[in-house]
């Protein structure tokens, strides 16, 4: 498949782009099929140059162009503007195996919650025993210091 793509040139902290048609395999630093333009967002106002007819051909071949390419081309008025038509990515298709696995998992997943919920009640009612045996022992406490005063 051909992308279309940027390709960083310039030196350190001044970056300029040529803007290549290269296969998708391809490192963008190699060999490209073709430079149909170039962009320098440093300058201002930002230079961009486009070669239209290349730009249509490729895009007729079936070049994909990367997202920042595609505004580039949407801001030069190559490709029409508004929201790119993106196309959508098939969602993995999930085997038997593993949708018996996902299923399980989600049958532990919801053990596990029972289990905790239980386990959480269990230690409420542990530590309602515990406050109400200190209440127990502070009013037993309070009772004997009474005791002592009254004689």
């Amino acid at each position: 498949m051909v992308r279309i793509r940027l390709r960083r040139m310039g030196k350190k902290h001044q970056p300029s782009y040529r803007i290549i048609v290269v296969d998708r395999r391809k490192d963008g630093l190699g060999n490209y099929v073709e430079n149909i333009g170039f962009y320098n967002n440093i300058v201002n106002p930002k230079v961009l140059k486009i070669d239209r007819e290349r730009a249509l051909y490729w895009l007729s071949k079936g070049a994909q162009p990367t997202d920042t390419v595609r505004s580039l081309l949407q801001k030069e008025g190559v490709i029409p503007g508004g929201s790119p038509v993106k196309p959508k990515k098939a969602k993995p298709r999930l085997s038997k195996k593993a949708k018996a696995k996902k299923a399980k998992a989600t049958q532990a997943d919801v053990k596990t919650e029972e289990k905790v919920e239980k386990k959480t009640e269990e230690v409420k009612a542990e530590l309602a025993k515990i406050k109400e045996k200190s209440e127990k022992k502070t009013e037993k406490k309070i009772e004997k210091k009474s005791e002592v005063k009254k004689p």
